[in-house]
């Protein structure tokens, strides 16, 4: 089966409904994957229905012309995984399910609905001189905020006895927190399931 062909199909209509999808719910579709593209512009206006179904026929082109193991169809594997869930649920049940949910998160049903981004009206922290250096030297390491010597220093505070979590008294309140800790969890009977 031509899957490209079919694929542009699907957006071909879609494209010609756009009029009609002003009252319907609608999902943004990139034409050329973001996950393998990059970012670009080329998006088109998709029901649930058929975004889920764009992104089966990608997933199938993909497997088609680069394999099962290649990163191109393993990406779209996720994005079809993601949209359907774990459940082999049809087009018609996602686009419902999106329907719903996208009426949920409307207006008061948001729970961030009427508080407001927590960085509106604030401006970034400046760096102290100290931190504008490092980051000028190439001492800072961005990853962990640590440079190399601060890490080889941690790094040897840590071995042998001198590890904390090595030192009998340490050992055993950890011991201790984790048996209170699973003590306190709800017993759950396997056969009925409830506790």
């Amino acid at each position: 089966m031509n899957y490209r062909k079919l694929y542009f199909r699907l957006l071909r209509k879609a494209k010609e409904k756009q009029e009609r999808y002003k009252n319907f719910y609608t999902e943004k579709h990139h034409i050329l994957p973001v996950s393998i593209y990059g970012k670009n512009n080329r998006t088109i206006k998709l029901t649930g229905r058929e975004h889920y179904i764009a992104h089966i026929i990608l997933f199938k082109y993909y497997k088609k012309i680069h394999g099962l193991n290649h990163y191109r169809t393993i990406k779209m594997l996720n994005a079809v995984i993601l949209m359907g869930g774990r459940t082999n649920s049809s087009s018609r049940i996602y686009e419902q399910c999106r329907i719903e949910h996208s009426k949920n998160m409307t207006g008061v049903g948001n729970p961030m609905f009427g508080i407001p981004p927590w960085c509106k009206g604030k401006k970034r922290p400046e760096h102290s001189h100290f931190m504008k250096e490092k980051i000028k030297n190439g001492t800072f390491n961005l990853r962990d905020g640590l440079s190399p010597m601060k890490r080889e220093e941690n790094k040897t505070k840590m071995r042998g006895d001198k590890n904390p979590s090595k030192r009998p008294e340490v050992r055993q309140k950890q011991i201790e927190a984790k048996r209170a800790k699973m003590r306190s969890v709800e017993r759950i009977d396997p056969k009925t399931r409830r506790s």
